[in-house]
């Protein structure tokens, strides 16, 4: 119910807008409308074919992927083979990158951090392999006879 209050609300105020009519942008939509190329349509029902069959000979439908090897042939065939080669090397030729030594020293900084995180990952690794042998050792010390007595070993310690 408060909606429709709220939208009743709107509703009259939008109504008692009143905004004045300005010509000239109906003018410059016009004149651009005019300025387009629009085909027109055939008249006559037999001309239909010919206005369809004309768009249609125009229609280009560009490649999904790249040919390599035919435009290589086609290259071959105009001749222009070696003229595309060395056009592509000249373009080569002329980029010249910019060198910049603090980019070195900017690549030594991140193979540093890169070593002391593989270091400090060693080494936690090592810590954790410590800690679950050293509780390996708290538990046959607990439970010294029911974890390591089977029948082979006691046969084995009693032989000894």
């Amino acid at each position: 119910m408060e909606q429709n209050q709220f939208d009743k609300k709107i509703k009259e105020s939008l109504q008692r807008i009143e905004v004045p009519f300005n010509a000239a942008p109906w003018k410059s939509i016009e004149q651009a409308l005019d300025a387009m190329d629009v085909p027109t349509p055939p008249l006559a029902e037999n001309d239909f074919d010919a206005f369809i069959s004309g768009k249609l000979e125009n229609l280009s439908i560009p490649a999904k992927q790249p040919n390599w090897e035919r435009m290589s042939a086609a290259l071959d065939e105009a001749g222009m083979s070696d003229a595309f080669d060395q056009e592509v090397k000249s373009k080569i030729d002329t980029i010249n990158p910019i060198y910049q030594p603090s980019h070195w020293e900017l690549l030594a900084a991140q193979l540093r951090r890169e070593k002391t995180v593989k270091e400090c990952l060693f080494k936690n690794k090592i810590a954790e392999l410590t800690l679950f042998l050293l509780l390996l050792l708290n538990f046959y010390q607990y439970f010294p006879n029911v974890l390591f007595a089977t029948p082979l070993l006691l046969h084995w310690i009693s032989l000894g």
